[in-house]
């Protein structure tokens, strides 16, 4: 922000409001031109401060408005006070009714504490000469300032402004417009001079200048400088660079426009922590609106056990630090904490000196819940395998203590059977039988036991070797040919001879073809058929057992392959329900898939498929007609 320049006539009422004063004040320069200055004056020291410039008006050419001798203390529309520091030149000398001009600037929030009294000090303001003056005008500004004498000659000028012109303060001293910049740029400078000088009164003046740099847009207010006998005797002129103005306005509407946008709380605060600005996602996130929050404490936002911490951090950003938290907690209007990762950065004005603090925090509200949510979820899986390996741990102790018995019960039964002990009549023979029979169904019921454990618990385990997977088809049938007799069905199977070799545990993939065909035959009506077809198809291996059974009602596909899962037709015919979770553990263990499907005709196909290596080498014979692969 640049100097505040205001300027008032004989009766202390505003005649000029640069852009510097509109924001230093809070207030448009139309609010305020033609108005008493009490009212951008603190009301508790209007009237001491009206005083101080009667005051200077009568005796002084200048003033210096000081943070420790003669403090002046400005009001914002929200009724904020704003300490400011600067200089005041009477216009007219020794004219009691002279105009008034001020050039100022807020007091650094890290003077104030130590140098503010607690009220305006009695006495008349601090008395310099009009050339201390002008060299305590020049070095505090960081405006273009500069004056001349009635020839046009350059008496002082501020750094900023030689600086517009690329010299420096050394070439300007004693010389001309004309000595100093192009001769088209002089004559409107001059021009200008003189069109003021005539009106004996402040006015402001745009100029398009071509300098140096190239053609540049300016806007100078300038103000006569009369002597005793009043009449002008020399100009002070403060220079504008609208160019350098439209950049900062565009970047400070950038700025703003970010701010606005943010999803992050973004503000302001003094350096004792009192708020200064606040954005929407701020109003969001703690529940306290921009009138709410502006002036307020951010210590009330924060919880007591936290106020320490929160002083020495805005200890550390005072001394020139910026101070970031990953997690802090801050309360919310309604009184919940709200935990926020929070940076605190310094405010600097033109001289460097921290006169603020920025503040952006971050809600971690949703991560938190987030994280909550999935450490919950993270101990409720560690319990269910806790106790889904608690549970398979009991259920293969069960099995194998159950294993014991029952191959005792088989043992015995066999030497029965052998008639160690003795002759046996004919109905103690099936007797023998029957107790074979069903010591074996509970020998079997416990290895089907025992793989769906293993399968659950990720220790089944497999032995994969080369095996043509054709001939493993042929086995299958051979071995349930009787079964199919038995039950009057047709058993058949279509699978090319030696050309399917795959890498497969052999026993596990012959459990799942007796498991498939088996299923059939049990539930295939008397003189239907029952087809096992295998056949490669790309990358996979397709094996099919298609049978001309009832169609399985579609409601009921998902349930085939979970343990123990029954449909009505398996209760009658016996069984435990367990084949095909078992197929499925073994068919997927190998990296394949399993499902069923309705025959087109009537019926069902129960289907697996196994992955064909990339690499595997690619033969093609003849046999009966139809083509045979060899996949190694």
């Amino acid at each position: 922000m640049g100097d505040a320049v205001v300027a008032l006539d004989a009766t202390h009422r505003v005649t000029f409001f640069n852009p510097g004063a509109e924001q230093l004040f809070g207030r448009r320069a139309a609010e305020v031109l033609g108005q008493p200055v009490g009212q951008l004056l603190a009301p508790r020291l209007a009237a001491e401060i009206e005083a101080a410039m009667s005051e200077l008006q009568a005796g002084c050419e200048a003033a210096r408005v000081a943070n420790g001798s003669n403090p002046l203390v400005g009001v914002d529309p929200s009724g904020r006070e704003i300490w400011l520091e600067g200089t005041m030149l009477k216009l007219v000398r020794d004219d009691p009714h002279s105009p008034l001009l001020a050039v100022l600037r807020e007091l650094a929030d890290g003077d104030e504490q130590s140098t503010r009294p607690a009220q305006a000090p009695a006495g008349p303001p601090l008395a310099v000469s009009l050339e201390q003056h002008l060299e305590a005008l020049l070095r505090q500004a960081s405006m273009a300032i500069w004056v001349k004498d009635r020839a046009g000659r350059y008496l002082t000028a501020s750094k900023a402004y030689v600086a517009l012109l690329g010299r420096d303060e050394t070439e300007a001293i004693g010389r001309s417009d004309a000595d100093l910049m192009p001769a088209a740029a002089a004559r409107t400078m001059r021009r200008h001079d003189r069109a003021a000088l005539r009106a004996g009164t402040p006015c402001e003046q745009d100029e398009e200048l071509e300098l140096a740099g190239g053609r540049r847009a300016f806007k100078t207010l300038r103000v006569p400088l009369y002597g005793k006998d009043k009449f002008p005797i020399a100009l002070c002129g403060i220079t504008t660079d609208l160019e350098a103005t439209k950049k900062a306005q565009l970047r400070n509407a950038q700025l703003a426009a970010i701010i606005m946008g943010s999803d992050d709380a973004m503000g302001s605060e003094t350096l004792q922590g009192i708020i200064t600005s606040w954005n929407p996602s701020a109003e969001r996130i703690y529940g306290f609106s921009e009138a709410e929050a502006v002036g307020r404490s951010v210590f009330e936002m924060v919880p007591p056990a936290e106020h320490a911490h929160l002083r020495q951090s805005l200890a550390r950003v005072a001394a020139g630090e910026t101070v970031a938290h990953d997690v802090v907690h801050r309360i919310h209007k309604d009184g919940h904490a709200i935990p926020v990762s929070s940076t605190l950065a310094p405010l600097r004005d033109g001289t460097g000196q921290v006169v603020g603090i920025s503040l952006i925090s971050r809600d971690l509200s949703a991560e938190e819940r987030a994280r909550e949510q999935r450490d919950q979820l993270e101990s409720d899986l560690a319990a269910a395998r806790e106790a889904e390996q608690a549970r398979e741990a009991f259920f293969n102790a069960i099995s194998h203590d159950l294993r014991s018995p029952i191959t005792a019960v088989i043992g015995w039964a066999e030497l029965l059977e052998d008639e160690v002990a003795g002759p046996l009549n004919a109905d103690q023979r099936s007797y023998v039988a029957m107790l074979q029979a069903a010591a074996g169904e509970q020998l079997s019921l416990l290895a089907d036991l025992l793989d769906l454990a293993r399968a659950r618990a990720g220790t089944f385990t497999l032995r994969p070797r080369s095996t043509e997977v054709g001939s493993l088809a042929q086995a299958t049938i051979e071995l349930l040919a009787p079964e199919a007799v038995k039950a009057g069905l047709m058993l058949q199977a279509d699978t090319p001879e030696g050309g399917l070799v795959l890498a497969i545990d052999r026993d596990r993939i012959a459990q799942v073809f007796r498991n498939l065909v088996g299923n059939a035959l049990k539930f295939t009506p008397r003189g239907g058929r029952v087809m096992l077809r295998v056949r490669r198809e790309g990358q996979q291996l397709r094996c099919e057992v298609e049978d001309t059974g009832t169609q399985i009602p579609p409601g009921d596909l998902t349930r085939l392959f979970l343990p123990f899962s029954q449909l009505a037709a398996g209760h009658k015919s016996g069984g435990t329900g367990l084949g095909l979770a078992i197929s499925k553990a073994i068919v997927e263990s190998h990296g394949g898939t399993i499902g069923v499907a309705g025959a087109p005709g009537g019926g069902n196909v129960f289907w697996f498929t196994l992955p064909v290596p990339p690499r595997a080498d690619r033969a093609q014979t003849t046999a009966n007609g139809s083509g045979t692969q060899a996949v190694e």
